[in-house]
């Protein structure tokens, strides 16, 4: 009889177990569901929030949907807060949309501008030091657009 409870008390503890972490699992799932959501669909202030949370965690699971954010948003300051996450994430996947927007948007603010060109200088090639050249020494592009 003492073998049958052991044996009944060792099943239970693997339920018990296996209950527990099929509860993580989907708390986890939940979470990165719900950041997933506040990235794609929250207001700008709820993104920068969530991008500090990131930050802090050290957490560059979410760099690929912040790239696409990045590349569609118009609020300044949510754009120089998802450079930061990449530059502490030494990710480099921003680098050719960054390139790309110095070059053809000449309306950047000048925060952005100066954190896109802080970003891209730990990728340094000699296309990006000939373009920041131009932009800085050129006659006819006010150094307030930099």
């Amino acid at each position: 009889m003492n073998k049958f409870r052991f044996y009944i008390c060792i099943l239970l503890l693997t339920f018990s177990l296996s209950l527990s972490a099929d509860e993580n699992e989907e708390e986890i799932k939940s979470l990165r569901e719900d950041r997933l959501e506040t990235i794609v669909y929250g207001i700008d202030t709820q993104v920068t929030e969530l991008i500090t949370q990131l930050e802090e965690e050290k957490n560059f699971d979410f760099n690929e949907d912040l790239l696409k954010l990045l590349e569609n948003s118009s609020n300044s300051r949510l754009e120089v807060s998802i450079i930061e996450l990449f530059k502490i994430a030494e990710d480099d996947s921003a680098v050719e949309y960054i390139f790309e927007e110095l070059q053809v948007n000449y309306n950047l603010s000048d925060d952005i501008q100066v954190s896109f060109m802080n970003y891209i200088a730990d990728y340094q090639t000699k296309e990006i030091s000939d373009r920041k050249s131009t932009r800085l020494n050129s006659s006819h592009i006010p150094l307030s657009r930099m």
